[in-house]
């Protein structure tokens, strides 16, 4: 919907998974599309968020619960690189899903634990991550549970200052 309003899209996926077209009927919500393939518009990457250029000048960068499916350390490498991927007042949106009824953020990824529950961080320490790298927090929404799912989903807005 953004490529065909006539904005720039760009999406990163690292996932060792590669998804054709042909199988559509099979995929789940993991693993690497080019969206490319559907829309000409669109440039997909399939790589690190961390191993991207520096100098992307974005004008928003959005997370759309991804960031804390990633170890601590990297999720703080992430919004670092988001940090100086956007332009002055550019703004960087994020969707986190929680533990049901806390505010500790969902720590697995494919079913996998990511790391220890101590370490893997809660909605309050990613909105501290975010002002200490220099980003203003316009709002932190959390909802601790989302009928009929297993989680918990908090939304995140902020911005980096002109």
């Amino acid at each position: 919907m953004l490529a065909e309003r006539g904005h720039d899209v760009t999406t990163i996926d690292s996932h060792s998974l590669i998804r054709i077209l042909e199988t559509k009927a099979t995929w789940n919500e993991w693993g690497y599309l080019d969206y490319g393939l559907i829309d000409p518009r669109i440039r997909s990457f399939n790589v690190p968020y961390q191993d991207t250029e520096d100098n992307l000048a974005l004008d928003v960068v959005v997370s759309v619960s991804v960031i804390e499916h990633v170890p601590n350390s990297v999720r703080k490498a992430w919004i670092r690189k988001a940090y100086r991927q956007l332009v002055s007042g550019g703004a960087l949106l994020l969707t986190v899903d929680t533990v049901p009824f806390s505010r500790q953020l969902w720590n697995f990824s494919e079913g996998k634990q990511v790391e220890d529950p101590g370490v893997h961080g809660t909605v309050d320490d990613l909105a501290r991550d975010l002002s200490e790298t220099g980003f203003v927090v316009d709002s932190v929404e959390h909802r601790d549970w989302l009928p009929l799912t297993k989680i918990g989903m908090a939304r995140f807005k902020a911005h980096k200052p002109l």
